[in-house]
């Protein structure tokens, strides 16, 4: 009986070590549902389109069923001040003109501020983004633009084919990547009719971000590029 109590204890103290020497997975090994980490980027970038240099007020989280492919819309205002060093940073144009964190009241753009309602949508995904979130963006702006169009019959929308019949759109359409963008998907958008801005918002500590629903972890902004429609917009609203 001794002997049996014995070698149970030896077996016990054995399987102790054993679990000692194997420590169990941190959390950073566990991977987080797919929902759990895009609710938490899209938070994430929310947090940091509302600081410079982006500057964009008004940020509301709109993602879910029927959404239409928008994850954040908000307010964009930019300024120029004649007055100011020459344009540094990732945004500034080269007349001057770059965001502002003070908005203009709709109606009332002027005096060297003019601000835009943004489109943002977000992709937490394991590698850089190809074209088609690209096209999907386009498609999301034109759809708001003709529902904005039936409210004000008077807006002209601008077709991907460049077709016009009247002012550029004022809308801009946002995509940001936190795995950046293949060079076919950053070429589309230079080419496109509808002003984009492109951020490669990338996470150095996912699994702190999505325990953190977004407050934290080590979000690093890696670029952030404006397409041609869109300094053609920003350029003619500060002739």
């Amino acid at each position: 009986m001794t002997t049996r109590a014995t070698t149970a204890r030896r077996s016990a103290t054995t399987a102790l070590r054993a679990s000692a020497r194997s420590p169990l997975p941190s959390i950073a090994a566990v991977r987080p549902s797919t929902t759990a980490l895009g609710t938490a980027y899209e938070l994430a970038t929310s947090r940091t389109l509302a600081r410079l240099p982006f500057s964009i007020a008004r940020l509301v989280n709109v993602g879910g069923a029927g959404d239409g492919g928008v994850d954040l819309r908000g307010r964009w205002t930019w300024s120029v001040d004649p007055t100011a060093p020459p344009p540094r940073g990732l945004l500034h144009l080269p007349n001057g003109a770059a965001p502002s964190a003070t908005e203009s009241a709709r109606g009332q753009e002027g005096q060297g501020r003019t601000t835009w309602d943004v489109l943002v949508q977000c992709k937490a995904e394991k590698s850089a983004v190809g074209p088609s979130p690209v096209r999907e963006l386009e498609g999301s702006v034109l759809a708001e633009l003709a529902r904005t169009r039936r409210r004000s019959p008077t807006l002209s929308i601008v077709s991907n084919s460049g077709q016009s019949d009247g002012p550029a759109p004022h809308l801009i359409g946002i995509l940001v990547a936190m795995n950046g963008f293949s060079a076919a998907a950053l070429a589309h958008a230079q080419t496109s009719t509808i002003p984009l801005v492109m951020v490669h918002l990338a996470v150095g500590d996912v699994a702190e971000m999505v325990r953190a629903r977004g407050k934290h972890g080590a979000l690093l902004l890696r670029s952030a590029s404006i397409n041609k429609a869109l300094r053609n917009l920003v350029t003619s609203a500060f002739p």
